[in-house]
């Protein structure tokens, strides 16, 4: 594996790489730990030990918590050794400064110079020695959020843990493209006016975009998948989003909601729909309830009102227009012919 320099962070991120964020420093690791523990939500089979020769440093600990990942720049006051238990999260370690060796059993991965570790959920870890000379960036990301983003990737829901290879370089082409990504994020979080901190709609933008970088640039079980995403691209967005909406066409589906299940904008979202099948996202949900509601009222499944309000209907003058434009006729005329069949 390459190896090269101390990564170059821009604005020399350190541990108040976050400012304005939730900060905590102590003397000793009794007082940190709790802190620790909870930003990062560590099974309880997880142990900070320190050393019996104890050092005179401060220990700092500083944390967002965003939709998608919580970011953390940690600072040791002491050397330490960390057992840390399966975790429930993605947990990436990237080296601020020194180095800590990460062991995944016989896997050990040097953090530093270059390289970062990837803990997958369920998975265990140990850190016999970490120094008090080395500072980490930990980005603990959410794993419903990862299985979303890779679905809008390769066009099909995702319901299996993710498993990623325990060593990442930095110093690939791919490896630094990601780690630019994360670079980005923690600089417009780092300045009080920027969009990210002004706009919640970016915000959510930088997250997906630093774990679709992750899963484009890092080798996992998907990895073939995501590499043949190419050419069908646009149907399998269309596709999912059409899943999606068949599955559940009562539900208030904005386009926004869309195009996040899909990992795509909603323009491009609504580009794929218009080449694939004739029409709008939008347009695709009022026919798909259209066609619920006309199939309930030839079964008798109720009033007209309630139908309508079952399927996602709220304003029945357009619904009703809307109805007739389609089938023909008025809904109520529906009932009535279905009533005088089934009589």
């Amino acid at each position: 594996m390459a190896r090269s320099q101390e990564i170059d962070w821009p604005t020399g991120l350190s541990s108040d790489l976050l400012p304005g964020f939730e900060l905590h420093t102590a003397a000793q690791l009794e007082e940190i730990a709790p802190y620790i523990n909870r930003v990062f939500d560590y099974p309880g089979t997880t142990k900070l030990v320190e050393p019996a020769r104890r050092e005179a440093g401060q220990w700092s600990l500083r944390a967002v918590n965003l939709s998608h990942m919580t970011l953390v720049a940690l600072h040791m006051g002491s050397d330490v050794r960390v057992e840390i238990g399966p975790i429930p999260a993605y947990h990436i370690s990237i080296a601020l400064g020194g180095q800590v060796n990460c062991h995944f059993g016989n896997d050990v991965v040097p953090v530093g110079h270059g390289v970062a570790s990837v803990h997958s959920p369920r998975e265990s870890a140990s850190l016999p020695h970490w120094s008090s000379s080395t500072e980490l960036l930990c980005l603990r990301i959410r794993p419903s959020s990862m299985r979303r983003e890779l679905g809008g990737i390769i066009g099909k829901s995702v319901a299996s843990t993710i498993t990623f290879n325990h060593h990442l370089d930095l110093t690939s082409p791919a490896g630094s493209s990601w780690l630019r990504c994360v670079q980005l994020l923690c600089a417009e979080l780092s300045e009080a006016d920027s969009l990210a901190r002004l706009s919640r709609g970016h915000l959510d933008q930088l997250e997906r975009l630093v774990m679709s970088s992750l899963l484009r640039a890092h080798m996992s079980e998907y990895s073939e998948a995501i590499s043949d995403e190419s050419a069908p691209s646009r149907w399998r967005m269309v596709k999912l989003a059409q899943e999606a909406i068949d599955d559940d066409p009562g539900r208030a589906w904005s386009l926004s909601d869309l195009a996040s299940l899909t990992g795509v904008s909603g323009r491009r979202l609504q580009q794929g729909f218009h080449i694939q099948l004739g029409v709008s996202p939008m347009t695709y949900l009022s026919n798909t309830r259209l066609e619920r509601v006309h199939l309930d009222l030839l079964a008798d499944k109720g009033p007209v009102s309630d139908v309508a309000t079952w399927w996602g209907f709220t304003h029945f003058g357009r619904f009703a227009g809307a109805y007739r434009k389609r089938f023909g006729e008025l809904p109520s005329e529906t009932l009535k012919r279905a009533r005088a069949i089934i009589l």
